[in-house]
């Protein structure tokens, strides 16, 4: 396991391994891998640059489903979950939006789109703050959660593996995991 940083120990702080590295959508390889024989599961945050935005600027909880909310907001057949969360990505990790906007349009945002989409975000969440950068802030908030789950792993004796801010481990271990996380998260972030 591997932290990358990128310029310095602020920006990004990722944990890689080469076993992130396995097709995850295209083949479902990395999914079917095995750890000691057995099958795993990756157990992840959902929504994680969004709810350490909220959470540091905002003081805002996103609740169960912030992505699917924003694109009931917006109301657009065009917008479902995967483009609010692309948008939303993408917004909080660019410094402007003009830089936001472009970067889009490889996925098939247009002005109009891309507006109904940001109008949707702030309705839900007033207080986020969007252009400022702070994706690669949030990686390194994530590598640190990820990094205290695998040391309290190890104490455990359970295998555990760093996908983003996910950690893959046996199917078995899968809700001792989220709680670990759960807790990490509480002391590193919150």
């Amino acid at each position: 396991v591997t932290r990358v940083y990128k310029d310095t120990t602020l920006k990004s702080g990722r944990l890689f391994t080469r076993f992130q590295n396995l097709p995850a959508n295209r083949i479902p390889l990395r999914i079917n891998t095995l750890i000691d024989d057995k099958p795993i599961a990756e157990v992840d945050f959902s929504a994680s640059h969004l709810r350490i935005s909220l959470g540091m600027f905002g003081h805002q909880d996103a609740g169960d489903t912030p992505y699917e909310d924003i694109a009931e907001i917006a109301n657009d057949k065009r917008v479902d979950r995967n483009k609010v969360k692309t948008f939303v990505n993408r917004a909080l990790s660019c410094r402007e939006r003009l830089q936001c906007f472009n970067a889009l349009k490889v996925e098939s945002f247009n002005q109009e789109l891309f507006d109904k989409v940001e109008a949707a975000t702030y309705e839900r969440f007033p207080e986020i703050v969007l252009y400022e950068g702070f994706g690669i802030n949030a990686q390194t908030m994530e590598g640190s959660v990820l990094r205290q789950a695998l040391h309290i792993g190890v104490k455990a004796g359970i295998v555990m593996l760093p996908v983003h801010d996910a950690v893959a481990v046996q199917q078995e271990h899968a809700d001792w995991a989220a709680q670990v996380l759960e807790e990490c998260w509480v002391n590193d972030i919150c």
